[in-house]
């Protein structure tokens, strides 16, 4: 039994690494490649939304925490022009929100599809659709109230009436990405899932 105990602790670090490993290089080639404007889809929500679906509330809050730190890091490198002049002008509030909305995104999915699955009676397909919606929607979500709650004085030009165009630019510019990165996870999100669930040891993670 302790031995079989010790396996499964084994498999799930394993596990656990594979997947930051995934989030980490999207991510990264993610900035590199596609982008909306200045701004930057997050791919990686799609292996944290699995991650989170897998191995649930706790975990899915500390692979929260690593989307976190590699935003910020791509905003404190300039890859995310748009975080970057957020550090720039507020650094710990820019660590702030990027910790914080990553972290959540991770915790709220999980517990949304535990719920679903109760719901759906364990039917992964539509539980996976609509609760992959919950990543960038709180994602999103959190970042712009981040931005409202600590950034509501961010402008060198406030009474200029070229500041309220860069807003509504910018704010355009977060709502397609946010756009991009729901319907990147309802399509792929549902698929992988299944997939994987065919692996005896991932059904068991996301069949519980």
């Amino acid at each position: 039994m302790a031995r079989n105990n010790l396996h499964e602790k084994n498999l799930r670090i394993v596990q656990l690494a594979m997947i930051i490993a995934i989030m980490v290089v999207l991510q990264i080639f993610g900035a590199a490649l596609v982008r909306v404007a200045i701004t930057v889809p997050a791919l990686v929500l799609i292996p944290l939304y699995i991650g989170s679906a897998a191995f649930g509330k706790k975990y899915g809050a500390i692979l929260g925490g690593v989307f976190g730190v590699i935003t910020l890091l791509l905003g404190v490198t300039g890859f995310d022009a748009y975080t970057n002049g957020l550090f720039l002008y507020k650094p710990l509030a820019t660590a702030v929100i990027c910790l914080g909305k990553g972290i959540m995104a991770g915790f709220l999915s999980a517990v949304v599809y535990e719920a679903l699955m109760k719901l759906f009676k364990n039917k992964l397909f539509p539980a996976a659709l609509i609760s992959a919606a919950v990543t960038p929607v709180v994602n999103t979500g959190l970042y712009v109230l981040g931005v409202y709650v600590f950034f509501k004085e961010y402008s060198g030009f406030a009474a200029d009436s070229t500041f309220f165009y860069v807003i509504g630019a910018v704010f355009m510019m977060i709502i397609v990405n946010f756009l991009v990165e729901v319907a990147m996870n309802a399509i792929c999100c549902p698929i992988l899932v299944s997939i994987l669930a065919r692996s005896k040891h991932f059904k068991k993670l996301l069949i519980k």
